[in-house]
Order: C-alpha cells, then structure tokens, then sequence
C-alpha cells in the first residue's frame, strides 16, 4: 500500500507540472482580467458537494484543506485527487460564447502522527491526536480571448484583441491538533505562478497595416499561511468501544491576516507590419524585463457549523468575509471591493452500513453558495452563485473503504442583464483510505 500510494503521488505531482506547463486556459472568463483572476475552490469534492462548509466540517476519513484544525480528526491515512470539466457560456443579452476545459483540481495525502490500531491494541485512550496533510492544488487562473473589429473615422477599418492565460497554484503544508473535543491548526502554504496578458490593435486601412502589440507577463510567489480552531459538541454519549459519538455537532472559523507577496515582471510595447511582403518589428515603444515588484493578498475570515447524525443526516452552513480592498500589485495596480459568501450544505445516506444495498450506502448531497465578487463593471459589484449536487459512492480499495464522489456544479459569475459567465462543472475525485500507515508490527 506504501508503494503504491508513493507511486500515485509522483504519477500525478508528474502530469500536473506537465498540464501547467500548457498554454491553453481552463477557464474562459473576461473577468479573470482583474486581480490575479478567478479563485480556485479551496475545497476538496466531498466538501464543494456541500456548497463548502469547510469552517465546521471534521471527518475521521476525509481531508478538509481550508481548516487545518480539522486535522486533528483524522485517523486514518487519506490520498484523495480530483480532476473536473467545465463547460462556460459568456453572454451580453445577445451575443453567446461557449468554452469547454477542465484539468486536475488537486492531489493531497493526510497522515494521522499516532495510528488508531496502535491504540486499541495497546488499549491506550489519547487525549491528544495530531493530523498533517500536503496537497498541490490551483489557486488562481486567468483565461480569456475577446476580439472586435470596428472602424473610426480618419483610420477605417480596425481589429482589436484582448487575450490573457496562466494562474496561480499552492504547495501547502497544514497540521492540526485535537485535545478532547477542541482542536487547533495551522497552514503553510507556497504560492507561485505566472500570468500573461496581451492586447494587440490591427490598423487595416492605412497604407501600411500594422498591428500595435502590448504585452505583460508577471510571475508572483511568495508564503502564505492560515490558522483555525474546531470545537466538537457530543449530543449523544459514548457507546461502549466507541470512539466517535453517533450524534455531534462541530463549530469552527478559521482564517488569515493580510498576506504579501512578490512579483517579477516584464512589459514590451511594439508595433509591427501586416503585409506579407514586409514583416517585423518597426518600432519598439517599451521593452521592460525583469522588474521586481510586491503586493498584497487580503485577510479573510469563516466561521459556521457542521452536524452529522450517524452520518445518515449532515448539514451546516457558513459565512465568509474577505477584505479585498486591501488587495494591492504594484506589477499590475487595481482597485477591488471587500466580498462576502454564504454558503450551505446538506447529505443524506440512507444506511451506511447497509450489507444488501450498494444504493443504501451511497451519500447524496446538495449545497448552495451566495455570495458577490470582489471585482466591478460598469460600477457594479459582481455576483456569485451557485448550486452543486453530489453523490459519494463507497468502494473496497486494497480492502479498505474508500470513496468515489461526483458534483454537478452550476453556477453564474456576473451582473444581470450585462455580462454573465453562466457555468455546468462536473466534478470527479477519488478519497482513498488505510489504517496501516504507522501501525507497529508485533511478534509472539
């Protein structure tokens, strides 16, 4: 099992260095044109099923990469991926464009220091349990190609292009630690990426058609980190051999102060011929590499519930709030608004412990997520929303339960009745469990 989840991780870690490698965007949105584009979800498929209540989610199986105190549940190991495919559709009221990507999502591997078989055998009750995760995943991406052609008086016929591709992606390293029914983490993370964006202007009726061409390409990195506490509300006693109660309810926030980054970044401006008989560079109006800059992500702050009754009936909610006006890159200087989510989720499994039923165990789930966006057009604040729905199937892997969960995601990014980015995402990842990682072997 140790081989072959060594082998996994360095088969994907392989072909997501290679994806990233590529040109071609997988998202499609005017919007990724401000800030450092549209944010990744932060949260693994089983908890974006649940419109990602990541504040007060806590499992013994599953890893929540948002709360690093939900960690300090874990016990057993957990290799989790997920990969998804989007189909976009942007529209002004009249004009429709769609886009189809998709890509890997994340890939992340959680260990729980002290193994739960250790304790049982040992018939020791530890107070104290301790979980660490690593996971790759995007962070931000930026994707868009728009053109028009128009005339103007005096200079006729012209095409413009405004293109941009790239992102952002996180290595991150989080531990929690859970004492009784309270637990605490922390994240450490390192961001990295570049993005590049282009604007070229095509003058077509002039003696010389000639095209202006402005480029802009910025790499940014720097460490990020967040912090969070969980605190666990048994409403039901422990049963004798239990060790997790059939009926709790988890609260939990986390969060980040003001998070600062660097950047390098290069600019060129330059006009060049059209005509296949001449072509090439006639005049360089600025050519800039290598220009070392700074910025500033901003803080952010969840908080909300989570209750799971036997894990036939789990619910909760939550509420976020970031403060993007304190957004700055001076490699790319904007103006953003402050950007508040609520989100809600809901999962029923009619018996998970079902022995005739395959259909009996499967999870179904439902959430939703409300919230507006900290970018404007045309002085208006965008809105965010969506609705996923979502099933978990589990399997035997290696003779252990692990689980197979779908999202159907739909949601619009945009203001009503100007420019939307309508969306359908489908959403597959794979959440496989052992016990046996640090398991002490013993002999008679």
């Amino acid at each position: 099992m140790y081989r072959l989840f060594s082998i996994l991780f360095v088969l994907i870690v392989a072909c997501s260095v290679t994806a990233h490698a590529q040109e071609k965007p997988r998202e499609y949105s005017p919007y990724t044109r401000f800030g450092i584009g549209d944010l990744a979800d932060p949260n693994f498929v089983t908890i974006s099923q649940l419109g990602g209540i990541a504040a007060g989610f806590s499992d013994r199986n599953i890893l929540n990469p948002a709360n690093p105190a939900s960690l300090g549940a874990l016990r057993n190991a957990a290799f989790e991926v997920g990969v998804s495919t989007k189909f976009t559709t942007l529209t002004d009221g009249t004009l429709r464009s769609p886009f189809f990507g998709g890509g890997l999502d994340y890939l992340a591997l959680g260990l729980p220091i002290y193994n739960s078989i250790n304790e049982a055998l040992d018939r020791v009750q530890r107070k104290v349990h301790i979980g660490t995760m690593f996971a790759l995943k995007p962070y931000s991406h930026v994707g868009y190609d728009i053109s028009q052609r128009d005339s103007l008086p005096g200079t006729g016929l012209y095409d413009s292009r405004f293109t941009g591709n790239g992102g952002t992606y996180e290595f991150k390293w989080s531990n929690g630690f859970e004492y009784n029914n309270f637990s605490v983490g922390v994240g450490l993370g390192y961001l990295f990426g570049k993005m590049s964006y282009r604007r070229t202007l095509d003058l077509l009726s002039v003696p010389l058609p000639y095209s202006t061409v402005l480029l802009d390409e910025i790499s940014m990195k720097g460490l990020r980190w967040n912090t969070g506490v969980q605190y666990k509300f048994n409403l039901e006693k422990l049963a004798p051999g239990e060790i997790e109660s059939s009926k709790y309810l988890t609260i939990g926030i986390y969060g980040q102060g003001n998070q600062s980054f660097k950047t390098i970044s290069s600019h060129a401006a330059r006009r060049q011929l059209l005509t296949s008989s001449q072509t090439g560079i006639i005049d360089t109006l600025r050519n800039e590499t290598d220009l070392s800059g700074t910025g500033t992500l901003p803080g952010e702050i969840h908080a909300g519930f989570y209750y799971n009754h036997k894990y036939k009936l789990q619910f909760g909610a939550q509420m976020s709030l970031i403060s993007w006006s304190n957004y700055n890159n001076t490699a790319k200087p904007e103006l953003l608004k402050n950007s508040s989510q609520f989100s809600m989720g809901v999962a029923y499994c009619p018996d998970i412990e079902s022995i005739n039923s395959f259909l009996e165990r499967v999870t179904y789930r439902l959430g939703a997520k409300f919230g507006n966006d900290p970018r404007s057009f045309d002085s208006k604040q965008i809105s965010s929303n969506l609705i996923s729905l979502g099933i978990a199937m589990p399997f035997i892997f290696q003779r252990k339960v692990s689980f197979a969960n779908v999202a159907v995601e739909m949601g619009n990014v945009g203001i009503k009745n100007k420019l939307n980015n309508k969306f359908v995402q489908i959403k597959l990842g794979f959440t496989l469990n052992d016990d046996s990682w640090f398991l002490k072997s013993k002999y008679d």
